[in-house]
Order: C-alpha cells, then structure tokens, then sequence
C-alpha cells in the first residue's frame, strides 16, 4: 500500500482528534492501522540504505580489529627493541666501550 496525501491527512486528522480526546474506537483503530502502514512502508523503503549500513559497519568494525592487532604486534614490537637496545647497552658497558 503506498502512501499519499490522502492517507496522510487523515492521518493528520485522527491525530489531532485524538489530542483532544475524541476518538471512537473505530476511529483508534483506523489510526493504530494507518501508523502500521506507515511505518511498514517506511521499513520497505529504508531497508536498501539499512542492510547498506549495516554491511559499512561490519566492515569498519572488521577494520578496527585488524588495526587492534597490527597495534598489539608493534606494541611487542616496541617491547622486544627497547629489550634489544637495553641488552646492546648492558654488553657496550661490559666491554667499557660506552658510558
């Protein structure tokens, strides 16, 4: 079912009668299904830009976990340099060639 200016003013109007407190149970009804229709068409409509999203993000957060890792190898990385350079520095002060 598409929506149109017609479903929308009536929608507008059982809207604001229901602001006022005047809707009959049949008029309820007509709204709580003119909501439902809206709101599926819509979900019909945004679907394509949601599963579109939803596949940036898997592949943004598949990014991040690639990037985590390569940071916890240069962060042992880092670890295994500065041990080298302590250790290059520990064997240069034995051999009194550095001070």
């Amino acid at each position: 079912m598409e929506w149109n200016d017609e479903k929308q003013a009536r929608l507008d109007a059982l809207r604001a009668a229901g602001l006022t407190g005047i809707l009959d149970e049949a008029s309820k009804a007509e709204l709580t299904a003119l909501i439902g229709s809206l709101e599926a068409e819509e979900r019909e409509r945004l679907a394509p830009a949601l599963a579109q999203m939803q596949a940036e993000q898997a592949a943004l957060r598949q990014q991040v976990q690639e990037s985590e890792a390569a940071n916890e190898q240069l962060v042992i990385l880092a670890a295994q340099q500065e041990q080298l350079l302590a250790d290059a520095r520990r064997l240069l002060r034995k051999t009194s060639l550095w001070k």
